[in-house]
């Protein structure tokens, strides 16, 4: 059995069409728990009116942050695998099917990570789209008339039953396609790289597989992370310490419903990244992923950086501990591959 976990906190409009794209999996040994970290909207009628359609529990707590409500939910599964997927992302109807083929094969060696395209199922003023974004959605936005187009109250676009009974042609329709990045796991097939040390870092519980035991073994997510960000890189971080590698399966994809960001979020993800830092700077890859970000490089030229370093001889432990007097050392090197780096691109 799988078990998906969905937290959920005030984003009702959404999670009813995400509920609605659970209705026509093709794979029914499954169940979904979904966890409401406290929501004041009205996401206790929209998973009461899909509780008698689907395996559905569920749990609500006060307002705790989601890595505790990912904890909650997992600790109440009864799945020999976990899907851990936001109540925000759309799945399509061989979702789980692959997820099961997957987790079947490769759940005791690697956790799953899938593809995530972005679709347009609600409209308001501010949402985070580029002029490229607006130029796709052209079409979608002309169902709504300019008067309520300009207005600022949420718009929907997609309608449940087309969810439910249309998926791949309501997709087609109003897929922006994915956001781009310079670390999107699409632009190396990293499983291929012989022990690529920073798989981990593109760990998303938008769209994540993984066996039930090894995140137990892991000791799930760590609330102390605080508001958004950082919490799936270091639950990912903890699996890949205990040995699983990422897989990412660009097959086993979802379709995240762009929405408005808080103000807040930034400002979070910069807390949580510092916690992050703090937590695990005296192991190699973390220390080596903080310091990458500070000069600038991507996961890759990280990872061609890390590599270049161990050939250095006596630079670390074999448990890859690395000593404050080392610390200076690889700062170091790190100053000088970006020096390298800059005189490189400059040819």
């Amino acid at each position: 059995m799988i078990s998906v976990i969905m937290p959920t906190f005030n984003k009702s409009p959404y999670l009813r069409l995400t509920l609605a794209s659970f209705m026509n999996q093709s794979y029914k040994n499954y169940e979904l728990i979904v966890v409401d970290d406290g929501s004041g909207d009205d996401t206790s009628q929209v998973v009461q009116d899909y509780a008698s359609k689907l395996n559905l529990t569920f749990i609500r707590q006060q307002n705790q942050g989601r890595s505790q409500a990912r904890n909650c939910g997992i600790r109440a599964s009864s799945g020999q695998h976990i899907v851990l997927v936001d109540d925000d992302c759309l799945v399509p109807p061989d979702y789980l099917k692959r997820y099961s083929e997957l987790l079947t094969r490769y759940g005791d060696r690697y956790f799953i990570i899938g593809k995530i395209s972005r679709v347009l199922t609600h409209w308001r003023e501010g949402l985070p789209l580029s002029l490229q974004d607006m130029q796709k959605a052209g079409e979608v936005l002309g169902r709504i008339i300019p008067d309520e187009r300009n207005g600022i109250a949420l718009r929907s676009i997609v309608k449940e039953d087309e969810v439910v009974h249309q998926f791949d042609k309501t997709i087609s329709t109003i897929d922006l396609g994915e956001e781009p990045h310079p670390d999107n796991p699409k632009n190396i097939d990293a499983t291929k790289l012989y022990h690529f040390r920073f798989g981990w870092s593109y760990g998303t519980t938008a769209n994540m597989g993984v066996a039930k035991a090894a995140a137990l073994e892991a000791g799930l997510f760590d609330t102390r992370f605080s508001g958004w960000g950082m919490e799936d890189t270091a639950f990912c971080f903890g699996l890949w310490q205990n040995g699983l590698d990422m897989k990412y399966v660009h097959e086993a994809i979802n379709y995240h419903q762009v929405h408005s960001r808080p103000p807040s979020r930034h400002d979070e993800f910069k807390a949580n990244f510092k916690y992050f830092s703090d937590k695990y700077q005296q192991y190699l890859e973390p220390y080596i992923y903080d310091m990458a970000a500070k000069h600038y490089l991507d996961v890759f030229e990280a990872e061609r950086f890390i590599r270049k370093l161990l050939l250095k001889k006596k630079m670390l432990s074999e448990r890859r501990i690395i000593s404050k007097k080392l610390k200076s050392r690889v700062l170091f090197h790190l100053y000088m591959y970006k020096i390298m780096r800059l005189r490189f691109n400059r040819r």
